[in-house]
């Protein structure tokens, strides 16, 4: 049990148990409970201060399969040993937990982002909604129902951009959770340069998926549950379609519009 736990620092009772009794089925393992003295004896377990539980007010952001609803954002800036900078973008299913992607980034920009989404949506195809915070390139809360050019692209592949409330972290709370785990156990410490750093995220992704249990799957890993998108993504946009009594104006870059000029 020690020497699984020190392999898997961030692994608790219930998941040690659950990989032990894998590898070892003649073995007739104690209850969760018992692990938890066992590291508690053997001081690897630091207490936590409680936390208040906050309920989901939107039923949206609770799936009940894969692919309905996605999750992305980006894991804050990571200042690398040759002192640039890495920011993460993060996409994972909502139901399953499966991490579609964990890419250092130098920019947390529309032109840097976009080529991910396009690899990940080629490889698992396409969710319902995409669900992010309100911060670019996913939202801007001054622009019209907080739409940005990432989520106009978004909507023009048939995807549904959501969003967490402003201030409200904890309608995302599985992905802030995730993050909790990638920012323990792979950026710390950051590595010299984007390509080691790079490894080490991909490292977490493959450990996250298909070895680390899930005690909301039933202690199954992500890639056991997870099945792709029936939604196949081809690149092709179709063009706007407004009712014939619509007028339609190109909009300024600053948002305007020109009307009987």
């Amino acid at each position: 049990i020690t020497d699984l736990r020190k392999q898997h620092r961030r692994w608790g009772p219930e998941k040690l148990k659950t990989v032990l009794s894998e590898r070892f089925p003649d073995i007739d393992w104690p209850a969760p409970s018992t692990f938890a003295l066992i590291l508690k004896r053997n001081n690897m377990v630091q207490p936590r201060r409680r936390r208040r539980k906050i309920e989901c007010v939107h039923p949206i952001f609770d799936p009940q399969s894969p692919n309905e609803v996605w999750r992305a954002d980006f894991k804050g800036k990571l200042r690398l040993g040759n002192g640039r900078y890495c920011s993460p973008l993060t996409i994972a299913d909502s139901f399953t937990r499966f991490l579609f992607s964990a890419e250092g980034l130098e920019f947390a920009d529309y032109a840097r982002s976009r080529p991910v989404f396009e690899r990940v949506f080629d490889e698992n195809g396409l969710p319902l909604q995409m669900h992010t915070d309100n911060g670019p390139p996913f939202g801007n809360v001054s622009s019209i129902s907080r739409l940005t050019h990432l989520a106009v692209w978004f909507l023009e592949l048939g995807i549904e951009p959501v969003y967490s409330d402003p201030g409200h972290p904890e309608q995302n709370g599985r992905h802030e959770r995730m993050h909790r785990e990638l920012k323990a156990e792979a950026t710390r410490p950051p590595a010299y340069g984007f390509a080691v750093q790079q490894r080490k995220l991909d490292a977490f992704r493959k450990e996250y998926n298909d070895l680390r249990p899930h005690q909301a799957l039933g202690n199954i890993p992500p890639a056991r549950v997870h099945v792709p998108s029936s939604r196949i993504f081809d690149g092709h946009i179709l063009p706007w379609d407004y009712p014939n009594d619509f007028k339609v104006f190109k909009v300024c870059r600053n948002g305007a519009i020109r009307w009987g000029c």
